[in-house]
């Protein structure tokens, strides 16, 4: 008797049936199929709507079968035992439901696939890269979230500290990384400078997928103990009493410090020093030893140096005071009226990172920072965690926001 393999197949491509075939059995005619075991290859991962109706066809289906899952080359084989023929010319007979039943599991794992989703993530690490240094406002607020996406994940998520270049380091990384959701960007306002001023040759508006916003947060405008002023006022009176000789820290050319203070020195008429450094970390452990004078530093960063009394205070750059240091009055309500300088701490993805793993980013980040203690932790140090927002959401307001600052830096017209 002639013998013949059996298959079904179909196409493996975004929107279309994923590929299914049972080979490895024979039919020889009558009253024996199977006479051997009939393996079903699933081009999925395990645990896929198409893995899911194969093993219920083999569960339900006569003779010994068995499902193997084969994807990016690996595979698990999961072998059904059900009773086995007896007897007859049952060749016709299965043959045509075991066609008809895996191509419609094939119809209905496609229609419930999401084009380019992963089968399970994440099923390994995931890297954050945050574009400034150890001890700066970024690093700070992105470690207690890491470490509880971790734990909610199930999976180990690194902190990567790439400072430098205004992020412009961090940003190159992320943007020739794979898009599949494991390698991530926390981003600040100095992201969108770092494209309006042409640091880069890209737009950031298309070269990112806008995850989540983790927080808001304003800036104190810090001052070294030797600088005798302890008011706005005070402040730019004594500025403007040495023209050119104040230094004042970044976290480098360009980022949100530089222009925030150009903006804040042209409203009040005076003339510093700027001092560009890899980070705000940096900067600030300059501030500290009194090479520089002054900078512009985030509440979570600057609290502990304000409590311990090696840094003063003299002005906060939100529209109001901030709960934790009322005292402490705007630049607006005293030397600048309508100034207002504030940081975005946001997480990004490679563009075409698949859109139920951004989805799923989204919730679980949101979750994190408005809730228990990282909330908790967020808000003792003068952050304020961003309000849940859908994807689709927080990708607007971020491309507003980009509109605006390229306005703002045109105003400016400061040289680089």
């Amino acid at each position: 008797m002639k013998r013949s393999r059996c298959r079904v197949a179909s196409a493996v491509a975004a929107g279309m049936v994923p590929y299914l075939a049972f080979a490895q059995g024979s039919v020889p005619g009558a009253g024996d199929y199977p006479a051997k075991p009939v393996r079903v290859v699933v081009a999925q991962g395990v645990g896929g709507n198409a893995d899911a109706q194969a093993r219920l066809f083999a569960t339900k289906h006569g003779g010994l079968m068995s499902v193997a899952c084969w994807r990016r080359g690996s595979h698990r084989t999961q072998t059904v035992t059900t009773p086995k023929n007896d007897g007859g010319d049952m060749t016709k007979p299965l043959l045509r439901p075991v066609t008809a039943a895996l191509l419609s599991a094939c119809m209905v794992a496609a229609a419930h696939a999401q084009p380019g989703a992963p089968e399970k993530f994440p099923s390994k690490p995931i890297r954050i890269i945050v574009s400034s240094a150890p001890g700066g406002g970024q690093d700070v607020t992105t470690r207690p979230v890491a470490q509880k996406l971790g734990e909610n994940l199930g999976v180990s998520v690194v902190v990567d500290n790439r400072g430098g270049g205004s992020g412009v380091i961090a940003m190159d990384i992320t943007k020739q990384a794979a898009p599949d959701g494991y390698t991530l960007l926390v981003g600040a306002t100095t992201m969108i400078l770092t494209s309006v001023t042409g640091r880069v040759t890209y737009d950031v508006r298309t070269a990112y997928e806008p995850v989540v916003q983790m927080t808001t947060q304003p800036y104190f405008l810090v001052l070294h103990p030797s600088v005798p002023a302890n008011t706005p006022k005070e402040f730019v009176a004594y500025a403007n009493g040495r023209p050119g000789g104040l230094n004042y820290g970044t976290s480098g050319q360009g980022s949100l410090h530089f222009y925030g203070m150009e903006r804040f020195s042209s409203m009040v008429g005076i003339r510093m020093v700027h001092v560009p450094y890899k980070g705000s970390g940096p900067a600030l452990i300059d501030l500290l030893s009194g090479n520089i004078q002054l900078m512009f530093t985030s509440t979570v960063s600057a609290i502990p140096h304000l409590r311990s009394g090696k840094l003063k205070a003299v002005a906060f750059t939100g529209r109001a005071r901030t709960q934790i240091s009322p005292q402490t009055p705007t630049l607006s309500e005293t030397v600048a009226p309508g100034f207002e300088l504030k940081n975005m701490y946001c997480i990004f993805a490679p563009a075409k990172t698949p859109k139920p793993v951004l989805a799923l980013l989204n919730r679980e980040v949101a979750a994190i920072v408005n809730a228990g203690e990282v909330r908790d932790k967020l808000a003792a140090d003068g952050a304020e965690p961003a309000p849940p927002v859908s994807v689709e959401e927080f990708k607007s307001a971020y491309v507003r926001e980009v509109g605006a600052w390229e306005k703002l830096v045109k105003t400016l017209k400061v040289e680089m």
